[in-house]
């Protein structure tokens, strides 16, 4: 019960804050997990979408939509849009590298190995212990 009521306090505060700034892709993206937390993709989605339109090389912005189209059947090309601006702009991100990936693992094995060997590189533990997985998994496609 507490993880409902810390949601619903975040989603207050979030929406107050947005309501303040509502140009402010922090507080979208923050309020479009919260949202996310509490079952409502569609209003993340359109949180989301509003803070990648606003900044397409938005690393937040592009990982967490991609992250959510890629859980809808067909997003994987739209999640393939979604990052494609943000990894040109920092073509150095291990998580957009993971995501892409991931994106590109049932249609493209060569670069989605490419991309999750670069994912690799990361000092984000979780993000290295997924492209490890990942890599590995390709390897015996």
């Amino acid at each position: 019960m507490a993880g409902k009521d810390a949601d619903a306090d975040a989603d207050r505060i979030l929406r107050e804050a947005l309501a303040k700034v509502p140009d402010n892709a922090m507080v979208s993206i923050a309020l479009a997990k919260v949202r996310r937390r509490m079952g409502d993709d569609a209003e993340a989605q359109k949180l989301l979408e509003a803070a990648h339109a606003s900044d397409p090389s938005d690393v937040g912005a592009a990982n967490d939509l991609a992250v959510l189209l890629m859980s809808k059947p067909e997003g994987a090309a739209n999640a393939r849009a979604v990052l494609a601006p943000a990894l040109k702009a920092h073509p150095d991100d291990a998580g957009l590298h993971l995501n892409q990936a991931l994106v590109l693992a049932d249609t493209d094995k060569a670069q989605a190995r490419t991309h999750a060997q670069k994912a690799q590189a990361s000092t984000d533990k979780h993000i290295r212990e997924q492209a490890d997985r990942l890599v590995a998994a390709l390897k015996g496609k």
